[in-house]
């Protein structure tokens, strides 16, 4: 049994925080109590969803539960597809925002949603004397980055 606000709140805690943890998830370098919680939070940095995803088109009958998880996801979130990773040889003296966020890790994936998104750098070129930077979205994805103008 559960309490529904507190899940919510959870929930939106976990998304709210997952541009910190996802790094270290991905790299195996955080450890959990139980595997529940490893699990939860992997739902909550949208980490593994293409393998989550699988196990429920496979399954005959997914509870509620599990329905609700997976439109969840895919309406706040997107598909995988959707994720754009920002490559660059440096990012020290590197800061990046999303349309008006700001992004705290500039190697950290991108959810990027179809139509025009604004991404602006400030770059302190003391610490960045070559810098190269790349857009990289996964082969299969329909979301191609077209810069316009800049400064």
């Amino acid at each position: 049994p559960s309490d529904k606000e507190i899940d919510k709140a959870l929930s939106q805690t976990t998304k709210a925080l997952a541009e910190y943890f996802r790094p270290a998830m991905e790299k195996g370098e955080l450890t959990f109590a139980k595997a529940s919680h490893k699990t939860f939070a992997e739902q909550g940095a949208g980490i593994g969803f293409k393998e989550r995803l699988n196990d429920f088109l496979k399954n005959p009958s997914p509870d509620q539960k599990e329905i609700t998880a997976v439109k969840q996801h895919l309406l706040t979130r997107g598909s995988d597809a959707e994720i754009t990773t920002l490559k660059t040889n440096n990012t020290e003296g590197l800061q990046l925002w999303l349309d008006d966020q700001e992004i705290k890790d500039p190697s950290a994936p991108l959810n990027l949603k179809k139509g025009r998104r604004t991404l602006t750098f400030r770059i302190n070129r003391s610490n960045q004397p070559d810098l190269r930077i790349e857009l990289e979205t996964p082969s299969d994805s329909p979301l191609k980055a077209k810069p316009e103008g800049g400064q």
